[in-house]
């Protein structure tokens, strides 16, 4: 495919996760995060910053409006290409138990 290039204006980006929570009772919507997954220790591009932060205000003031908690954008990188090998949330090197609590509190 032949798409035209951020010289452009033209800036394509792909979101890895998307975590949303909800009340299974209710139905209702409870919580969303956002996170962008790395291998390598690589870290997140000037152009796919951006973006990601458009995303991140667009989401946050709309949720706002819906009632639902944004619980924000957040990078999470492995050290190989395995959370076992090494595990970073937000720079911080945490361990799967704890990247387990923090999608899901």
């Amino acid at each position: 495919m032949n798409l035209p290039d951020s010289s452009s204006g033209f800036v394509v980006e792909d979101i890895d996760w998307v975590v949303r929570q909800y009340d299974p009772i209710t139905n209702k919507e409870q919580s969303i995060m956002i996170l962008e997954e790395k291998c390598n220790m690589s870290k997140v591009s000037h152009g796919q910053r951006k973006t990601l932060g458009v995303i991140n205000k667009a989401l946050a003031i709309g949720l706002k409006e819906m009632g639902i908690e944004f619980k924000g954008t957040h990078l999470v990188q492995w050290k190989t290409y395995s959370p076992y090998d090494g595990l970073y949330f937000d720079n911080e090197e945490i361990s799967e138990q704890d990247l387990i609590n923090r999608l899901t509190q």
